[in-house]
């Protein structure tokens, strides 16, 4: 289900980028949706100078098509415990942040990022799900979220870290400390 981008299938809430002069310009998807508005497109939401940092810019999206996933009621099939997806709807209704959030996902109304699959996949592979395809759907294509996938890569960096020091009985103002420098001890490293 890879197929050439067209402005219609874009978000109308997607913030687009028409800054040709940025280095980014060329892998970013957000500036590679501008190039694709129509001559008719009056009204849109942009992204400003002042998202840019240097020669980085804090609202980039890669151009490149990612792995994605939609719905995950193929997983559930494959649990062999009534208690374990008592269990999985539990974790997931955390991991996700609402019941709302949880069914639109569980149900395909919403599309996965790479990060919250990878999540799901682990989750059911704790309870016994051998098989890596959970998921109702899965395509490569373009992933236009909500700042999500940041969110997600914090929350999991974040959660990490502080269970870590949960586990070491750390004093909770040495932990705060130490979560944020690991933090940004990530993100250093990713760059």
């Amino acid at each position: 289900m890879n197929q050439e981008l067209q402005f219609k299938d874009v978000p109308d809430w997607w913030a687009l980028c028409f800054q040709s002069d940025c280095l980014l310009a060329a892998q970013c998807l957000r500036h590679h949706v501008a190039t694709l508005a129509p001559e008719t497109l009056t009204r849109a939401t942009c992204v400003t100078p002042n998202a840019r940092l240097g020669d980085d810019c804090r609202l980039f999206a890669t151009r490149e098509p990612r792995p994605l996933a939609r719905g995950f009621e193929r997983g559930f099939r494959q649990l062999k415990s009534r208690d374990a997806r008592y269990e999985i709807r539990l974790e997931l209704t955390r991991y996700f942040g609402s019941t709302g959030s949880y069914y639109n996902y569980r149900q395909g109304r919403r599309v996965m990022s790479a990060l919250k699959q990878q999540h799901v996949r682990d989750m059911f592979h704790r309870y016994g799900v051998s098989e890596d395809n959970v998921f109702d759907e899965n395509w490569t294509g373009y992933y236009f979220d909500h700042g999500e996938e940041l969110d997600d890569f914090l929350k999991e960096s974040a959660c990490g870290v502080a269970m870590d020091l949960q586990r070491r009985s750390v004093d909770s103002f040495t932990a705060v400390e130490q979560t944020f420098t690991a933090v940004e001890q990530t993100f250093t490293a990713n760059e």
